[in-house]
């Protein structure tokens, strides 16, 4: 408790899984070491921000452009850079008139009329993609959550949530009463 209150995360986890190695059934330690993951967790995965330039007014007019050139006057305008997926197509055209719109949001139209989708790398790169489900997958976040059941039959739980949510991967530990899950951050 003096770790937790102290911020001291890394600590109390080691603490932690010493109580639960000794008393796997400890409630406390349980619920403790859950909120710990949890907030980790959510620190880990919080996907990083692009910087602020990308809220600035821009006014663009291309009929007939190449896709590439239009991104590299966004590139310079706002000081981000962009990775295209090798399935991108080197060829593609699109045609844009937006007057005093944020360089953000155009560049959303632009990528949703060519059906491509971005993912932040970091607060100055964007990771281009095809919008199809196999691409969605291969650049998905997942996550790994354990939960610790005290009252619960992990094999119940674990049909109850293939039913219910039917996520990618679960595995049950009955003699901990432990049940893991792998799926997106969204589920």
């Amino acid at each position: 408790e003096q770790a937790i209150r102290e911020g001291q995360s890394e600590e109390a986890l080691r603490l932690l899984n010493t109580i639960l190695s000794e008393n796997p059934q400890h409630t406390a330690a349980k619920q403790a070491k859950q909120q710990i993951e949890l907030q980790q967790q959510r620190q880990w995965l919080h996907e990083p921000l692009l910087k602020q330039s990308l809220r600035k007014p821009v006014s663009l007019e291309f009929k007939d452009a190449s896709l590439q050139a239009i991104l590299d006057v966004l590139a310079q305008s706002a000081g981000i850079n962009f990775l295209f997926d090798k399935d991108v197509k080197a060829d593609l055209k699109t045609t844009i008139y937006a007057r005093h719109t944020s360089i953000e949001d155009a560049l959303n139209l632009i990528l949703k009329t060519n059906q491509l989708n971005k993912k932040v790398l970091n607060d100055s790169t964007l990771l281009i993609y095809p919008d199809n489900p196999e691409k969605t997958k291969q650049y998905e976040e997942l996550v790994v959550r354990s939960f610790y059941l005290g009252a619960a039959d992990p094999k119940k739980m674990q049909d109850m949530i293939r039913v219910m949510v039917n996520p990618k991967a679960m595995y049950i530990d009955d003699k901990l009463g432990l049940l893991v899950v792998r799926d997106s951050v969204e589920m």
